[in-house]
């Protein structure tokens, strides 16, 4: 099969389900922490709430990975659509701040099962040599429904209020569910319901106790991404204020620099299958980590566009690299439990990177606090092009990874 046939193949069942989903994300984003100040939530409440979805995803993400290895990809799948299409309602319909800090906790479990299933479904859809690929693409169309997002819900948001954009991905969230029903089919789970069902599953520290090493190296290193992508978004609003920089003139910033990681998705993935996971990790996380010790030089809209495009196009050149990454390294049995594990790392390097920027520019400067993090990431490049290249399946074979 050729490559571009193995594309159209996903097109159903992985990355229309996926684009549908980015549209919920994009839409419900932005509008967050302004329901939660329609309800009379105070700022710091409102602010709370945008951070309380991540958090319950850090703490659901563990028992998320044994619901996919118990029901398989395709029902975690549907059963994630369902609670989203819940979580959405609720939230579109809360009358009061607390129902709609539920239905965002609600929403967590949801965004997970979604994630790692996805996964579980690419690595049993895909061929090795063509593996980055799919999953950088699938990370490009996740970012496109993101950007999407926000403008079909615009005009439902005027008309009605914020909370109305919760409506939008209710409706998003229901076409996610449906394509997902007529075109994801579960190949590992129907052929082990002809020989006795799905391997007998995994307990979740035995997966963490026999693949301790990859945690402790790669695991690392996609820490080090995750906290440098995050403190990007956290620390450049604040230095554009800083030098004097429109909040318009931010968003547009933040728009083009969208574009260029957008652009950038499959030639991502295209690196990493043609030359190896490193070629693609290694330039993110040193590109990103660059453009945030840059980032207290600039004085201007120019200046911190350029630095900003650095850091866009090592975000592209990154795109999905987690996820193939978490799919190489995943056992066959006990792949759900990993990958949720994985996905937990993950979210280590994304909640802690406001509270590493915060502790640092409390004690020194959010100058300092930029330079910090960005040395974190070129150190965290260094760091996997030291490992990677011993835990590439692509170009050493599954057989041959190193274990604890």
């Amino acid at each position: 099969m050729t490559d571009a046939a193995i594309l159209r193949r996903l097109v159903a069942p992985a990355y229309l389900p996926t684009f549908f989903w980015g549209i919920t994300a994009g839409a419900t984003m932005p509008i967050v922490a302004l329901s939660g100040r329609a309800l009379g939530a105070t700022v710091e409440v409102a602010a709370l709430l945008v951070g309380l979805g991540t958090i319950a995803e850090f703490l659901i993400a563990v028992p998320v990975g044994k619901v996919v290895d118990r029901f398989g990809e395709r029902r975690t799948l549907l059963l994630s659509g369902g609670l989203m299409i819940v979580a959405m309602i609720l939230a579109a319909t809360a009358p009061s701040v607390a129902w709609l800090a539920l239905a965002i906790v609600l929403q967590s479990p949801a965004v997970v099962a979604f994630i790692v299933a996805r996964q579980g479904f690419i690595a049993d859809s895909v061929p090795l040599h063509f593996r980055a690929r799919a999953l950088s693409t699938l990370g490009g169309v996740a970012r496109a429904g993101i950007l999407v997002g926000p403008f079909l819900a615009a005009p439902t948001i005027a008309a009605w209020g914020p909370q109305a954009g919760f409506g939008v991905g209710a409706a998003a969230a229901i076409v996610t569910a449906v394509v997902v029903a007529l075109a994801v089919h579960d190949p590992v789970h129907a052929a082990g319901a002809e020989d006795g069902g799905r391997p007998a599953p995994v307990r979740t520290r035995d997966v963490l106790r026999s693949q301790r090493l990859v945690f402790l190296t790669i695991g690392i290193g996609v820490l080090a991404i995750g906290l440098a992508r995050s403190a990007y978004v956290v620390v450049t609003p604040l230095w554009a204020e800083h030098i004097g920089v429109s909040a318009a003139q931010t968003a547009v910033l933040f728009g083009v620099v969208a574009a260029v990681e957008v652009s950038l998705f499959f030639a991502a993935g295209w690196l990493s299958d043609r030359y190896g996971r490193a070629a693609s990790a290694v330039p993110c996380a040193m590109l990103i980590g660059i453009g945030l010790v840059l980032l207290p030089s600039t004085a201007t809209f120019a200046a911190l566009m350029a630095v900003a495009l650095i850091v866009g196009v090592g975000n592209g050149l990154g795109s999905g690299i987690v996820m193939t990454l978490g799919v190489d390294s995943a056992p066959a049995q006990g792949r759900g439990a990993f990958l949720s594990l994985w996905r937990m790392f993950s979210l280590v390097g994304h909640n802690g990177a406001s509270i590493v920027v915060a502790g640092v520019t409390a004690l020194a400067s959010l100058a300092a606090s930029a330079v910090t993090v960005g040395g974190l990431a070129v150190l965290g490049g260094f760091w996997m092009l030291r490992w990677l290249p011993a835990h590439d399946r692509r170009r050493r074979g599954r057989d041959r990874r190193p274990t604890a």
